[in-house]
Order: structure tokens, then C-alpha cells, then sequence
């Protein structure tokens, strides 16, 4: 089964995405794994518009630990994670370190990376080299099994080069980006073809 992991910054919008990601693939309830970074783990089956209202929200770090689904994205079954938010700086409480360096360990574990970045902060200038999201981009840029989901395109003017924008600002191919929209499901094909079209 391919692992795909949703990573990147704080409410860039991975939970809404791998919920609405699986309404997509016409699921209206899912099976939800949980498991915090202590390794206590549950699982619990969700309406999926429930689980919106449960597990998404404008604060930051509504995920704590990981979170994953197992899925048919139509060619084969895949199971999606869900992933504590990253941020470059120093963090507190030790809950919240210990959640992002589950996030970091598991990383390994993806036979996919879904790197989501949020339109609405693309750069107009350079990132500094410390900018978590370029350094996500940087190390795993380059990997046959990464992808770059700009999301909240709904948020943002279409006039504006949102694919170039964010080629230029990470560094990334241009056909390594998807631009989507978690709340409205914009994109969604790109990802589901993108996924079912990597060996792994």
C-alpha cells in the first residue's frame, strides 16, 4: 500500500485536504487512525462532515500526532497521513516539539510527500534559507516521490502566476506543483492522477 504524507506549515489547510480528498473519491465516512507522539494510538470511523467540524480549525496545531486514512484513489489503495504542522523556529510546549519531530521521523516512511504550501503567503521576494517550507522544498525537491500542492488558489487572484510564483520561490520544476483548493476540491484529479501515477 502506498503512504502518502501531507506535510508543511500550520493550518495550510492537510487535515481539510485529506477530508475532502476522501469525499472526492465518494467516501462519506472514513475510518480515521490517530496516533500521538507518545505512540498511544485509537482509531474512530467519522462522517466526513463531522470530521470537518471535529478536526479542522483557523488555530493552529488542531493536529497533534498523526492522522490517516486507507482509501481506493481509484488504481489502487493508498493510505494517506496527515501530519503535525512544521515551523523552523524554536517551540513550546515539549507536546508540541515531540509532535513535530514525530512528523519529521515519519517523513521517511512515504512512499509520497504532499508538501502543501498556502497560496496566500506565496512571496513576492525570496524566502530566508531558514523558511521551513524551503528547506522542506530543498531536501526533498529534487526526490522523484514529492509533490508541491499550492493550495487556497480559491483565496487568491487567478490572474496571478501561482504556478511561477511558487517554482521560483522553493526552487521546485513547475511540473512538480499542483495548484488546489482543499475547501472546494480544485486540483483534486492532479493529486489523485500524480499519486496513481508514481511507482511505490
Amino acid at each position: 500500500m502506498k503512504t502518502c504524507v501531507l506535510i508543511g506549515k500550520p493550518n495550510v489547510g492537510k487535515t481539510l485536504l485529506l477530508l475532502n480528498l476522501a469525499k472526492f473519491l465518494g467516501n462519506k465516512t472514513i475510518k480515521l487512525h490517530f496516533m500521538d507522539a507518545d505512540g498511544n494510538s485509537m482509531a474512530k470511523v467519522y462522517d466526513i462532515e463531522v470530521a470537518k467540524r471535529y478536526l479542522c480549525g483557523r488555530q493552529p496545531y488542531s493536529t497533534m500526532g498523526l492522522q490517516w486514512i486507507r482509501m481506493n484513489a481509484g488504481c489502487q489503495y493508498i493510505e494517506l497521513v496527515d501530519t503535525t504542522g512544521l515551523i523552523g523556529d524554536a517551540v513550546e510546549p515539549t507536546t508540541l516539539r515531540k509532535a513535530m519531530a514525530q512528523t519529521i521521523s515519519f517523513i521517511k516512511n512515504a512512499s509520497l510527500l504532499l508538501h502543501i504550501i498556502d497560496a496566500t503567503s506565496l512571496p513576492s521576494q525570496p524566502l530566508p534559507v531558514d523558511d521551513i517550507d524551503v528547506v522542506l522544498s530543498h531536501i526533498f525537491g529534487g526526490n522523484d516521490n514529492y509533490v508541491m500542492l499550492i493550495n487556497k488558489i480559491d483565496l487568491v487572484d487567478r490572474a496571478d502566476d501561482i504556478l511561477g510564483k511558487g517554482a521560483k520561490a522553493f526552487n521546485v520544476n513547475s511540473d512538480k506543483i499542483i495548484c488546489v483548493s482543499a475547501l472546494n476540491k480544485a486540483g483534486f484529479k492532479g493529486i489523485i492522477d500524480y499519486i496513481n501515477a508514481q511507482k511505490g
